[in-house]
């Protein structure tokens, strides 16, 4: 058995040369032969520019996931791109023999929000003095990083999103070759009950008073009612004047001139 990592329980799941996008409809320059498609063992950047269809309103560098800072050292590297992959294909056949069951992602722009916060909770464990790597770490060490997400004021969605990281990193652990905290740190509880979202069937945006609609509906009505026929005959007028124009500018100045007399 060939490890690449002392900590590693087993050799991983995937190939280095196996394709990140799997059963997905790629774009025809994707198809063609020699076509750079992104593949497991790509430690520095996985890029979908040019493979899946790209979002109008995203992007190029949205397209990409960066391997970088935290996710450069090894350990965390190889955790990380294992949970993408599971994340990123739930019917992969390692998947499904294993029994790993996560919520689904389909989008590029998910895999940056989950590469960012295994960073971000790499990050946070450096400077709270926890062990390099997560398997050292316990469920405790999990909490307490959403405890602290919350105390510095992060919003309840953002929070939500870490949780939501967390309780899928403890779902995929069958089928992540290094270890990770087993167990869901918040067992029976959904991620938006621990980030503590509001529930309110109340409406997120305020009344509008009566003193700033009344005046919008004054307006309107004077706009429907005062001015309407005047607007419908400046409209006939109007076509009136284009139906007898002359279109032909031959003669335009001695017309004008005669018009001018």
């Amino acid at each position: 058995m060939i490890l690449s990592l002392p900590e590693q329980r087993r050799p991983s799941l995937f190939r280095d040369d196996e394709p990140v996008v799997q059963g997905r409809s790629l774009l025809p320059e994707a198809r063609e032969p020699g076509a750079r498609i992104p593949r497991f063992g790509d430690r520095n950047i996985w890029n979908f520019n040019g493979i899946l269809k790209r979002p109008a309103n995203c992007t190029a560098a949205s397209w990409m996931v960066h391997f970088s800072y935290e996710l450069e050292d090894p350990y965390w590297n190889l955790l990380t791109r294992e949970f993408l992959m599971v994340t990123f294909n739930p019917r992969h056949p390692e998947v499904l023999r294993n029994g790993v069951v996560l919520d689904g992602y389909g989008s590029p722009n998910t895999l940056i929000q989950m590469a960012s916060r295994v960073r971000t909770a790499a990050k946070w464990g450096h400077k709270n003095g926890l062990p390099a790597h997560p398997d050292a770490w316990t469920v405790h060490d999990l909490r307490q990083r959403i405890i602290d997400l919350a105390a510095a004021g992060t919003r309840p969605d953002t929070v939500r999103g870490h949780v939501t990281a967390l309780k899928n990193l403890a779902a995929a652990v069958p089928v992540l070759s290094l270890p990770w905290p087993v167990g869901d740190p918040w067992p029976g509880q959904s991620a938006r009950n621990v980030a503590q979202l509001s529930t309110s069937a109340n409406l997120s945006t305020p009344a509008v008073p009566p003193a700033t609609w009344f005046p919008l509906i004054r307006a309107a009505w004077a706009y429907i009612h005062d001015f309407a026929p005047d607007i419908q005959r400046t409209a006939r007028r109007h076509d009136e004047l284009l139906a007898a124009a002359n279109p032909s500018a031959l003669d335009i100045d001695e017309r004008l001139e005669e018009w001018l007399a």
